[in-house]
Order: C-alpha cells, then sequence, then structure tokens
C-alpha cells in the first residue's frame, strides 16, 4: 500500500522512481521514459502486488472525453513499458498479467522517505580511467629540489677483478726402485722348491 505521506522516491529492485520529477533511475543512471509509461509504473506501484484492472488504467489514463483504442493502446504502453525495465511477459519480474483483468506489480517495493537524497549516478569507466591517470601525475606544487631528493639516486656498484688461477706446479718424477719378491713354489717330483726373483721396478 502506497503511504499516506506520499514519498518522493520508490526503489524496487535495481530501479529508483521520482515521484516528484518524474524521473526513473537504474543503478543511480537516469533512463530516458515516455510520460505516459511513467504515469502506468507509478499507478501500477501505488498497489504492489496487488491487481490493477485495466478499467482503473483507462479510467486514469485517458479521461472520458477521449476516443481512443483503449485495448490496443494499453497492450502497447505495457509492453514498451517492460521493454524499458527489462521485463518479458513469459518471465516477469517486475509486471505480471492477469488474462483479461489487468495487471500486478510483483517486485518489492520501497518506499523512500521524504528527506532521501535524490540517486547519485555510479561512476562510468571513463571517469575511473580519468582519475586513475591523474594519481599518476606528480603535483605541480612540488620544487625542482624536492623532485630531485624525491627521485632515486642510482648506486654504483664497484668492480671485483678476479685473479686469474694458477695451476700448481708440476711435481718432478722421481725415479725409485724397489725390489720385489716374486716367491713362488715348484713343486718337483714331491719336492718342494722355493724359487725366487729379484726384478728391479721403474717408476
Amino acid at each position: 500500500m502506497v503511504p499516506q505521506v506520499c514519498p518522493r522516491l520508490v526503489r524496487f529492485g535495481v530501479f529508483e522512481v521520482d515521484l516528484g520529477s518524474g524521473e526513473l533511475f537504474k543503478n543511480g543512471q537516469k533512463v530516458h521514459i515516455e510520460e505516459q509509461l511513467f504515469q502506468v509504473l507509478s499507478i501500477l506501484l501505488e498497489k504492489p502486488g496487488q491487481l490493477v484492472t485495466r478499467k482503473e488504467l483507462q479510467q486514469r489514463l485517458w479521461p472520458q472525453d477521449t476516443f481512443v483504442d483503449f485495448e490496443h493502446s494499453l497492450n502497447v504502453d505495457i509492453q514498451r513499458l517492460r521493454h524499458v525495465l527489462g521485463d518479458s511477459a513469459e518471465n516477469p519480474r517486475y509486471i505480471e498479467t492477469l488474462l483479461r483483468r489487468g495487471y500486478r506489480f510483483i517486485c518489492p517495493v520501497e518506499w523512500l522517505p521524504l528527506d532521501t537524497p535524490p540517486p547519485i549516478p555510479s561512476a562510468s569507466p571513463n571517469s575511473m580511467v580519468g582519475l586513475s591517470s591523474s594519481m599518476n601525475q606528480p603535483a605541480a606544487s612540488l620544487t625542482e629540489a624536492e623532485a630531485k631528493l624525491a627521485k632515486p639516486t642510482p648506486i654504483e656498484v664497484p668492480t671485483v677483478q678476479v685473479a686469474p688461477e694458477i695451476s700448481p706446479p708440476e711435481r718432478p718424477v722421481v725415479e725409485e726402485s724397489r725390489q720385489r719378491e716374486d716367491s713362488s713354489v715348484v713343486d718337483m717330483g714331491g719336492r718342494t722348491a722355493l724359487s725366487e726373483r729379484r726384478y728391479e721396478v721403474k717408476k
């Protein structure tokens, strides 16, 4: 039910309706809507969740002395209003059709108080790009000395010379001799003889 003191703003889903100025907003962005369609939307918002008959819409939209094809005109207005809201008759989110009777606004409605500020348009991507680019620019108030202090000073890394690798001196070949004894046991007719050979090995 519409409150006794009619507020300025009505909110449903992502939309807000300013009844005072006759404006429709979606996510803070103003949406173009014709006056006739806005009147149909306002009448439906007065009775959220309730049936609004076609007879009532006819009486409030067209005076008695107006000659118009009411049935066709109302059908066209509802169809165009659904297009503005992104709604459909097959899967309604806002406006439900009650066959041969009328229409019902099925989305939850929030009546905002009179002191509610008007909706603020959401920031567009272009404005966000401009904001980020302005933040990246250096401040114009910086003096030359402050700019030098803010600029990082490069650090010089000393060059380290590596000494060439020195191979150790070759050891002289020392001849040495040694004697090895090679002993073997020879079996000579049942007798055991010890044969020794001596030889000299050079290294």
